[in-house]
């Protein structure tokens, strides 16, 4: 009886926390005191609603403005669970994931019979990745370049609307019409840098996020499948630091690889500008930069080496701890 007794005290102390976290929780911001004093209540797991990025008209799309109810309901209270979207079918991984497993064995079977090798191609995992989600990456890496094409316009009509100032004063009399345009437009290239710099974050991770979650389950099922030899190969120690610290790695270079391969653009374009407006004598400030450039690298290899040696040893400490904790398991249930 005490323990029943105990049990249904646990079980109203629960709910009781349940309705605690459940209450309003208003905040005091910058803005608070203009805005209504309303706040917006909690919502019940049916009242979800599904993530509006393929279901709101395209201008919303574009200037991200489905983000403003979950803004404004962040912003006059703390945000719950139920507050956050349900995903879309579009994004779930049971929808990925099958694609990824069709691509994955259409470039193995490729592979295989062209080479009469049974054996597993290299980048056949990234490159299936990339099949998934080519529309989405695509779009991260054109938005990337777009972003460093109007970075690269704007210094070019700020030397314009500097010399339309130099004219003003000389000559008072002189139309400003010419720097009114520019003006604008370089307001109009910051603006529009800004706004496909987050579109390819935006797609760039979301990419990242599945790729993530893709090799997980994929882990997670070939850990299950092995076969006695690759299981003492790679003991659960080691599948878990793969699906921690080297996926993480992985996440991070999906989501900044787009910025990586447009990087050139503007040092390309840099560089034009120098030898249009300086001349020759542009090449001296870029052979100082390539030099320091190359200095830079001399201890970024060295960096690089010690990091490799470090995540040896992280990876030997975390197995050997968790061997320890899983023995310390096994002593204790059985």
């Amino acid at each position: 009886m005490v323990s029943k007794r105990m049990s249904l005290e646990d079980i109203e102390l629960r709910e009781e926390l349940n309705r605690e976290e459940k209450t309003v929780k208003p905040v005091k911001r910058l803005l608070t005191p203009l805005l209504s004093k309303k706040v917006p209540p909690t919502r019940e797991e049916s009242e979800r609603q599904t993530l509006p990025l393929y279901t709101k008209n395209i201008l919303s799309r574009i200037f991200f403005t489905w983000l403003i109810p979950l803004f404004a309901r962040g912003y006059k209270r703390t945000l719950d669970y139920n507050d956050l979207w349900k995903l879309d079918n579009r994004l779930s991984l049971q929808t990925t994931y099958p694609r990824f497993q069709n691509n994955l064995n259409k470039i193995t079977k490729s592979y295989q019979s062209k080479n009469n090798d049974s054996t597993f191609p290299d980048h056949a995992i990234l490159y299936a990745l990339f099949l998934t989600f080519k529309g989405e990456y695509s779009f991260a890496i054109l938005a990337s370049s777009l972003a460093y094409g109007f970075v690269i316009v704007s210094p070019i009509l700020v030397k314009k609307l500097i010399d339309v100032v130099e004219n003003k004063v000389l000559i008072p009399s002189s139309p400003i019409n010419d720097g009114i345009g520019y003006a604008l437009g370089i307001a109009l290239c910051t603006a529009f840098a800004g706004l496909f710099h987050n579109h390819c974050f935006q797609n760039s991770k979301l990419v990242a996020t599945h790729a993530r979650s893709i090799i997980t389950r994929s882990l997670m099922e070939k850990s299950l499948t092995v076969n006695s030899k690759a299981k003492h190969d790679f003991n659960d120690s080691k599948i878990f630091t793969l699906m921690s610290s080297d996926l993480s790695k992985i996440d991070m270079a999906i989501s900044y690889f787009p910025i990586v391969i447009s990087t050139p653009l503007p040092f390309i374009a840099g560089i034009v500008i120098l030898m249009v407006n300086i001349g020759v004598a542009g090449l001296t400030g870029i052979a100082i930069f390539l030099l320091c450039l190359g200095l830079i690298s001399i201890p970024a290899s060295y960096l690089m080496r010690f990091r490799a040696k470090s995540a040896e040893y992280t990876d030997k400490r975390v197995a050997l701890i968790r061997e320890v904790l899983n023995a310390m398991k096994m002593i204790k249930l059985y």
